[in-house]
């Protein structure tokens, strides 16, 4: 036991000297840059695919990949205080700091799950007509259901730069093109389409009419 604790600590320390150590790395580069007048000059890009292809070669994502490994060991006590300080904030109010960092993020990652469980235990059938058999009414429910929850779970991807939403109403090839044309050679955006937003905007739509549906 005392072998892991020491080891820990030492791993603990190390972890301290290799930041402090990157970080007066750069400090005495830029002030021997200063000394000399030597400026960076800005570089032009094509798109953010060419920069990322032109900056981050192997060896350097193999540093970041060692700098973040000691980073999360630095900052490891720090993270234990926070998660268990948001823990207790979530069990007491329903969210915590860090969710108000993102709210619209978070009510977007946890409206879905919600409606999801609903789904599966939910006893009413708010859309069920007079003289309807129960399949149908409960297939069209939970058609509804499933549009509200693709429109939470697509507003979380936007809110994450994943997708990008464009108004129905607006939509057109010209608006398609321009969005194309600015995001470049980026892989990890899609522009959604024209009946994934016009799905988007009718989530939104039910989620507003049956608001007050949403219970067991």
């Amino acid at each position: 036991m005392i072998n892991i604790i020491g080891a820990i600590s030492i791993l603990y320390i190390f972890a301290w000297l290799f930041i402090i150590a990157d970080e007066l790395k750069d400090k005495i580069i830029d002030f021997f840059k200063i000394k000399i007048g030597k400026k960076d000059k800005p570089k032009k890009y094509n798109s953010i695919d060419e920069m990322m292809k032109s900056t981050i070669t192997p060896s350097v994502e193999i540093y970041h990949t060692i700098y973040r490994f000691f980073m999360h060991i630095k900052e490891a006590p720090t993270d234990l205080y926070n998660e268990t300080k948001w823990f207790i904030q979530r069990g007491i109010r329903g969210y915590s700091d860090r969710d108000l960092w993102g709210f619209n993020y978070y009510l977007s990652e946890m409206i879905p799950k919600g409606l999801k469980h609903l789904k599966r235990i939910q006893h009413i059938l708010p859309t069920w007509k007079p003289n309807e058999k129960e399949e149908i009414a409960k297939k069209r429910w939970h058609g509804i259901m499933d549009d509200m929850i693709y429109t939470f779970e697509t507003a979380e991807k936007i809110a994450c730069d994943h997708y990008i939403y464009c108004p129905s109403k607006s939509y057109n090839n010209k608006v398609y093109t321009k969005l194309r044309k600015d995001l470049g050679g980026v892989d990890f955006t899609t522009i959604m389409t024209l009946e994934e937003c016009k799905r988007y905007e009718q989530g939104w739509k039910y989620f507003q009419k049956h608001f007050f549906s949403l219970w067991d």
